[in-house]
């Protein structure tokens, strides 16, 4: 499906977060389908028709929507390393564990009160 028959807005990849976009080099250009959350590679300016689920029979209510990639690469990848940065900051310091208590003695070896 090149063109979208529902005539809804086309998708400008520069409002997807950058962890949903692939623009590596070399690389074909795919991104995450906002209707089902499935990597997909556009072609013919569009999203090419897709499943909701690969095990799945029902056509996702994305496909043929039409995909605009007004970002350049150097500044997704900018983006990414930015978010990866950002995030890094948000996660905490390793884990601090506390001593174990002693373990008791069995029973069996215990002294009888008198």
């Amino acid at each position: 499906m090149a063109r979208d028959l529902l005539c809804r807005p086309a998708l400008q990849v520069s409002a997807l977060p950058p962890n949903k976009i692939s623009m590596h080099p070399g690389e074909p250009r795919t991104i995450v389908c906002p209707g089902c959350d499935r990597w997909v590679r556009p072609s013919n300016g569009g999203l090419r028709r897709h499943t909701v689920a690969a095990d799945s029979t029902q056509v996702c209510p994305e496909s043929g929507r039409r995909v605009w990639f007004d970002i350049e690469p150097a500044r997704w990848i900018t983006d990414l390393r930015l978010g990866i940065a950002d995030a890094a900051t948000r996660r905490s310091a390793s884990v601090q564990r506390k001593a174990m208590p002693p373990v008791p003695p069995p029973v069996c070896r215990m002294a009888a009160a008198r």
